[in-house]
Order: structure tokens, then sequence, then C-alpha cells
């Protein structure tokens, strides 16, 4: 096995919780199922963070399952694969949904399939959403470089830097200088650059339900360097209605403000909140 092949097998344990979960009063549940809402939602802004192929990585994995109606097994027979080449995606979709997307959470090291490309066909062939779904993968599914998580190169690849305009340690730095002067901070940023009549453009983009200036009317940070509000705003539209839905049912005035300042943070952008 390649140092990014999966490990075979990956160490996989049952969370048993319909036990706890029917021991909680009926206010507990639906406090716990709208935190659960929010974390859902969440995830894919992880995935979206890791890789660009990880949000199609994982739509393939679950309609794949829902095409089978989670019988796995049955995918031997229906997509004439042996029942080893089955185990083996299935290890891969364990480690992936793990870590939530192609990357190890820990040490940011790419990890792909092991499966051959005509087995992947074979799986993916039997329904039409999953074979068009892998059409999308194919290429980042089996293929290093990159490597692992970093400062664009040939061997490494980040989601940090968005858009085709390479950045240099010199820009990012002049970017960051910006962040530091207006108290921005890098948790729930990323940068973009533009080229626009020859001259580079440097986006902030904030993670931020809303879109649009804040309310402080800060947009331009320093000359060519702008914040720009709204970065995952579909996905944290949907965390913070899932979470206004659990203020419902907080069971305590701290539990209400600890749920108030994560949807203010969601919101607006602002860590101030957090």
């Amino acid at each position: 096995m390649s140092p990014t092949e999966t490990p075979h097998p990956p160490a996989i344990h049952q969370l048993v919780i319909k036990p706890i979960f029917d021991a909680l009063e009926p206010r507990e549940k639906f406090y716990a199922r709208y935190f659960a809402r929010a974390a859902w939602h969440g995830s894919k802004i992880i995935m979206q963070q890791v890789s660009p192929e990880s949000p199609d990585i994982f739509d393939f994995i679950m309609d794949l399952y829902h095409a089978c109606g989670g019988k796995w097994d049955t995918l031997v027979t229906q997509c004439n694969i042996t029942s080893e080449e089955l185990t083996s995606f299935l290890e891969y979709a364990a480690v992936f949904l793990c870590n939530l997307g192609n990357f190890y959470s820990e040490g940011d090291q790419k990890f792909v399939s092991d499966l051959s490309v005509d087995a992947l066909h074979k799986i993916s062939n039997m329904f039409p959403k999953t074979k068009a779904g892998l059409e999308k993968i194919m290429g980042p599914l089996l293929v290093v470089p990159p490597f692992n998580l970093g400062y664009p190169s040939n061997n490494a690849q980040s989601r940090y830097y968005t858009g085709t305009e390479l950045i240099s340690q010199q820009e990012i730095a002049k970017v960051s200088e910006a962040m530091d002067k207006h108290s921005i901070g890098p948790e729930n940023t990323r940068i973009r650059k533009l080229v626009a009549d020859g001259k580079p453009i440097y986006q902030l983009l904030q993670a931020a339900a809303e879109t649009g200036v804040p309310s402080n009317n800060l947009h331009e940070l320093a000359d060519g360097i702008f914040l720009v509000r709204g970065d995952h705003s579909e996905e944290l539209s949907k965390v913070c209605f899932a979470l206004t839905k659990a203020k419902e049912y907080a069971g305590n005035n701290k539990q209400t403000q600890f749920l108030e300042h994560y949807i203010e943070c969601f919101r607006t952008g602002s860590l101030e909140a957090f």
C-alpha cells in the first residue's frame, strides 16, 4: 500500500446513540436535533474548504448509498464486482466521511482509492446519477499530486487561496497586514486574487450568511484589498436557521446566549460575536 492509499482495514466503530437520545426529555430531543442539522449543513463548508472535489465525492458516496437503498452487498451482483472491490470502496468512503474530505484532517495528506478505474466504472454505471457523478471526480479520486494541503505548488494545494491567479508570499503578507490593521482574523476568511486592467485585486472572502457591505461600511481595507462578505452564504444561512430553531428549546439563559452569539457570528462574519 502506498502512503496515500487508505489503510486496510480502517478502524470503524459504530456510535450507539439511540438509547441516549431516547432518554432525553422532548425539549432536549428537539434541541439536539436542530444542533445536528446545523452540524450537517456546516459539514458542507468543511468539505468545500478541503478540496474542490470533496463535495462531489461526498455526493457520489451518498447517491450510491441511496441508489442501493443502503444494501451495499447487492452491488456485488448488480455491478459485477468482487466483494474485495466493494470492501475497498467502503473503506475509502469511511475514511473520507471521517475526515470530511479526501485529505487527512491530521497531517493534511491526501489519500486516494486503490480501486481500479474499471471497478469504479462498474459501480457507478448501474445508476445514471452516480455515472454522471463519477465523471466529475475520477481524476482527483485516484491521482496525486497534490500530495498534501499547503501553499499552492506542484505538490500541494489550498482552498484558502482561491481563484486561478497564483498569489505570492509577499502578496499574502500584504493582505495579512491589512487584516491585522482592521482586526480581521483569518479563521473565517479566504483570499482570492484577481487581475483587472493589469492590476492585481485581492478579495478577502469572509464567511457569513449576509452578503454586501458590513454595517460598519468597511469594504476597502487598503489599496486594492477588499472585504467581501458572503462566503459560504447558502450553507451558513441554513446553519443560522437550525441554530435559531435550537434556541427555541434552550434549557437555560446560558444556552440561549451561547446560541445568540453563534448565530450573530455566522450571520455577520464577526468573530467578536464568536
